[in-house]
């Protein structure tokens, strides 16, 4: 196809144009035409930024200004049978258009080798709006870019293909020196702030083709001054190609005396597109063919507002996007919308249970209107007289940092609560709706599948109680894999209510696992949902684990093993295959950084329980539980040399980790833990200043191992009880390591219990008495029948025995008694002296009453 005619080209504004280097400079060269809003004729390119409403706005406005024929969009090319489903009136953004494709650097149609990519429309996206203005003056719609699976084998080449590609890159919007040099010359924070300060503060500008104007010239600095190798890496030129030749091909078709072709493109492109449409060469038809053994399939899907939120990572959409959802609510109206967003605010705050006070939201409310003035943001609105007038406008970051400044106590940090809270506010919660036109993805196709198949009965919504005999039947263990599988996808399927767990060894003797589940429309719109992770159960509960991965860390629980360990030991009972090796090798990093012996030590134990159980859910390979049981024992070896500095209110839990680790080690029938460098670390913190109880744990421990001989033990517990401490509790700080980590030391071992009669029996009575509750909490350790040996021993010790110690306990002292009548007599008369003789009589009679 032949060029569509030469075009000039224009700089950019001097104030752009600054914050460009030489070279980039010779390079910038802008489409007249393109910087007017059309470069050829018969076309009208708009550059736009995804998800932007400003750019949706002038979008909206120029498609019914021109009333096009054709309506073209940045998107791929086989997206397009999901119009007439993305269109339908059933279908409320934010929705997606997710495409999975088969066979990248794999076997054909292996888990392994599925890439799962997503196009996301909302309310206030170009294409979307685009899409919706064209159908209303009845243009020819579609798609422009390169067939899904091409970009897809391109993205993913190389990469994680657990994570799902973005078919709407914006990193050029918020990276390169460009950015940041206009960034510092605003004054404001990085790409997404001066986005909105040129552009989203002009919403309501009436001027659809200078505001499409400027964004074209921003965008092509952006394109200048993004280096032509990374161009290239990223496929821009195939793709820019491709859009060039299919507008082509639309221009010659727009029928005589129908309206112009419309293109709505990323800004990134809209000059490459441009230059190949005005040269004179013929341009090549578009490449739609996949590689060999690739497969893609498409569907149209829920998506949140959480995926499009730019700060999330995913590469797409801007930041916080229920804010720009707000101010394209409100853009047709005369309303204040941070003063309509903070009432919302303050409100969810106080279902929340946290009070946000009225003067407080006024004051945050003046702060970002002085803010904004401060900072030259301004509104463009139309006007009765000169046609448009301006406004102070509030964005984005001037409410965060107007809630900020009122709300915030003391030092102020990157991290603020307040800040925290607003922005979570800001980023939304919506979850779109999909025409039942759309059809369902194949996760939930997959999984009713899977459920009839181990005869869940599924053809309605009736609730129902299932038992699985695990251990004799392999079809109700493959049920109750499936089972946990939909509980771990929060599917609302099924839920466990009685039954064995063979991953932490409790109530194995139980025969039969009951699980309670119901299949209905909420489960579908779940598995809706969780169609982002893939199209089947196994993928897709890898993608679940994943998530709450992702999740821990955001909310700054990196590194939380315990959360680990569950989600290992949750995808072991779903019945996961391959898949546990990427969950495991996450468990495997966290181990290998833990910085606490008692977190690594609970991890160990559980892990060692998982690998040695001996039931049915036995552990598969992939899991790889014999490596973690490894790394979590050489990282409590590094750590073990710091147990000497542990504070006082830490010893309790390292008492438990220790016996843990003594009972975990016992267990090792095969030898496969080392134990001498664990045991020489621990001897070495035993001969240093640790604390006493925790000292006394290492001791104990020293003895199972045979590291230390009873003998010992008890000298260094007699001199400790016979030591110059005057705090009494403090002398038996050994004593009570001892009873938290191995109680029964107190009557194994030769010598341990004289050594603590004998102490007992030196105390004064006060000093006895002063103990006593010290000495209740230590031997509180001890189960009931290791309490009755403990006393016989001692009657023993003392030609008793235990029942004759506890008959004379229990036999009435009448000088004792006598004591107590007089106690009694002195405290009523000094209730009767005080008035209170009636409280006493009403107490009698109520005792009396119950007593009868």
């Amino acid at each position: 196809m032949a060029g569509h005619g030469p075009t000039s080209t224009v700089p950019l504004p001097a104030s752009e144009m600054a914050c460009l280097s030489a070279s980039d400079k010779g390079r910038l060269a802008v489409p007249r035409g393109l910087a007017a809003g059309t470069a050829v004729a018969g076309l009208h390119l708009a550059a736009i930024r995804h998800h932007s409403p400003a750019c949706a706005a002038a979008v909206s406005a120029m498609i019914r200004a021109v009333r096009p024929s054709i309506v073209l969009i940045e998107g791929p090319v086989d997206f397009d049978f999901h119009l007439d489903a993305l269109l339908d009136p059933e279908t409320v953004p934010p929705v997606a258009i997710a495409s999975l494709v088969d066979g990248i650097g794999g076997d054909e149609g292996g888990d392994e080798t599925r890439v799962a990519g997503y196009y996301p429309f909302c309310a206030h996206s170009p294409e979307y709006v685009a899409l919706m203005e064209g159908r209303a003056v009845g243009a020819r719609l579609g798609f422009i870019d390169q067939p899904s699976g091409l970009r897809m084998v391109r993205e993913a080449c190389g990469a994680d293909t657990a994570k799902p590609v973005t078919l709407q890159d914006e990193t050029p919007f918020d990276a390169g020196d460009f950015v940041a040099s206009l960034a510092r010359r605003l004054a404001c924070r990085d790409g997404h702030e001066v986005w909105d300060h040129l552009f989203e503060s002009r919403l309501r500008d009436p001027d659809w083709a200078g505001f499409l104007a400027d964004t074209a010239s921003y965008c092509a600095a952006l394109r200048a001054a993004t280096p032509e190798d990374r161009i290239s890496a990223d496929g821009d030129a195939a793709r820019e190609a491709h859009m060039a030749a299919l507008i082509g091909q639309a221009l010659d078709e727009v029928p005589t005396g129908g309206g112009p072709v419309v293109a709505v493109v990323g800004g990134f492109h809209a000059v490459a597109i441009m230059a190949s449409l005005a040269g004179d060469g013929r341009i090549a038809a578009p490449e739609t063919a996949l590689p060999m053994g690739v497969s893609a399939k498409s569907y149209l899907v829920r998506y949140g507002f959480a995926e499009l939120d730019a700060l999330n990572g995913y590469g797409a959409g801007l930041a916080m996007p229920g804010w720009y959802h707000a101010i394209w609510e409100g853009r047709d109206r005369d309303a204040d919308v941070a003063q309509d967003l903070m009432a919302r605010f303050a409100e969810r705050m106080r279902i929340e249970g946290r009070l946000l006070p009225v003067p407080a939201q006024v004051e945050a409310l003046r702060i970002a209107r002085s803010l904004a003035a401060m900072r030259g943001r301004h509104r463009v609105d139309p006007g009765p007289a000169s046609g448009q007038e301006t406004t102070p406008s509030v964005l984005r970051h001037d409410l965060l940092d107007g809630v900020r400044a009122a709300l915030v106590k003391g030092e102020a940090r990157l991290s603020e609560p307040w800040g925290e809270r607003l922005a979570e506010f800001l980023r939304g919660d919506a979850l779109g709706q999909v025409s039942h036109r759309a059809g369902l993805p194949p996760l939930v196709a997959d999984a009713r599948a899977r459920a009839a198949a181990h005869r869940f009965t599924v053809d309605d919504g009736a609730r129902r109680t299932r038992r699985l005999d695990l251990r004799r039947k392999p079809a109700h263990l493959a049920a109750s894999r499936f089972a946990h599988a939909m509980a771990l996808l929060d599917s609302g399927f099924a839920r466990r209510t009685a039954g064995p767990d063979f991953t932490t060894g409790t109530r194995t003797d139980l025969l039969f696992e009951e699980w309670d589940y119901a299949w209905s429309p909420q489960v579908e719109a779940r598995l809706i949902a969780c169609a982002t992770f893939g199209d089947r159960v196994p993928a897709a509960c890898l993608g679940r684990l994943a998530q709450l991965r992702a999740e821990d860390e955001t909310e700054g629980r990196g590194c939380d093993l315990e959360a680990g360990v569950a989600r290992l030991a949750a995808g072991i009972m779903a019945g996961l295959g391959p898949q546990l090796a990427t969950v495991s090798a996450w468990l495997a990093d966290d181990l290998l950084e833990h910085p606490d012996f008692t977190a690594v030590a609970r991890a160990m134990a559980a892990l060692h329980a998982m690998e040695t159980t001996l039931g049915p859910l036995k552990p598969p390979p992939y899991a790889r539980l014999p490596f973690l049981c490894d790394a979590a024992y050489r990282r409590l070896v590094y750590l073990a040399d710091d147990l000497e500095h542990t504070p006082e209110d830490a010893v309790p839990a390292c008492l438990e980790a220790l016996r843990l680790l003594l009972e975990t080690l016992q267990a090792d029938r095969d030898g496969v833990f080392d134990q001498e460098p664990l045991e020489g670390a621990l001897m070495r913190v035993a001969q240093s200043r640790a604390p006493p109880r925790l000292l006394g744990g290492l001791l104990a421990v020293a003895v199972v191992w045979g590291l230390r001989s009873p003998a010992q033990l008890a000298e260094a517990l007699n001199g400790r009880l016979a030591g110059a401490v005057l705090d009494l509790s403090e002398r038996i700080a050994l004593l009570v390591g001892i009873l938290e980590t191995v109680p029964g030391l107190l009557w194994q071992t030769d010598g341990v219990l004289a050594v603590v009669d004998r102490f007992l029996l030196a105390l004064e009575e006060d000093d006895f008495v002063a103990l006593l509750p010290h000495l209740r909490l230590a031997f509180a350790q001890l189960n009931p029948r290791e309490t009755d040996r403990l006393a016989g021993m001692l009657a023993a010790r003392h030609g008793l025995s235990a029942g004759a110690i506890e008959a004379g306990a229990l036999t009435p002292n009448p000088a004792v008694i006598a004591v107590g009548r007089a106690v009694e007599r002195r405290l009523t008369d000094s209730l009767v002296a005080d008035g209170l003789d009636a409280w006493c009589r009403d107490e009698a009679q109520e005792v009396g009453s119950s007593e009868g």
